[in-house]
């Protein structure tokens, strides 16, 4: 499968960074064996010198309002005399409603994580905490949407020991490669598959 990666460079020195470093699939699995899915941005890592794949805790709201969904779309199926009867005649409802109460747990799980483990967050490339976080829409993550094809996006954010500024070059391009699942602990130590 092919996916967009797009380039970040610093206007001051020649550094650059592709954003391929943030694919592949990356799960925590917490001590019950629950795999939750790990969010990730570009951020810089001291330890590394570079913009690497930071855990990302930002997103508790998003994460609150489709817990919230979750549980409505429950509600509404459970919530009169005849759909009770039809969720315990029918599969098909008692697999919807299972669903929804698998989103439920797996948006409580990282809400709880967010609030845990801000302040905490990991280079996913060596392991190290010595991260600078560049919070709120400053993250850059793989999904970047670009608001003018033919301009460099701009992101305020600073090159670490430089004083230049990050940008996002529109050299968009497509690259085929696979991907593989990497697994961390809760607290981001990576667990090596054997």
């Amino acid at each position: 499968m092919s996916m967009p990666t797009y380039k970040v460079c610093c206007d001051k020195c020649d550094y650059e960074a592709w954003s391929l470093k943030l694919w592949g699939a990356k799960e925590y699995i917490d001590s019950e064996g629950q795999r939750i899915p790990v969010d990730v941005t570009l951020n810089w890592c001291n330890e590394c010198q570079s913009l690497e794949p930071v855990e990302s805790f930002d997103h508790t709201e998003e994460y609150v309002k489709k817990l919230k969904e979750a549980l409505n779309n429950i509600k509404d199926n459970t919530n009169s005399v005849p759909k009770l009867f039809y969720i315990r005649l029918m599969s098909w409802f008692r697999g919807a409603d299972q669903c929804f109460l698998n989103e439920a747990l797996e948006y409580t799980r990282k809400i709880e994580l967010d609030f845990k483990r801000k302040g905490t967050e990991k280079c996913l490339t060596c392991g190290a905490d010595d991260v600078h976080i560049y919070s709120g829409n400053k993250g850059i993550d793989w999904q970047l949407k670009f608001e003018n094809d033919n301009d460099n996006t701009i992101t305020n954010i600073q090159h670490p020991n430089c004083g230049g500024e990050f940008y996002i070059s529109t050299d968009v391009i497509r690259v085929a490669m696979s991907s593989d699942m990497r697994t961390f602990t809760i607290n981001g130590e990576e667990l090596i598959n054997s």
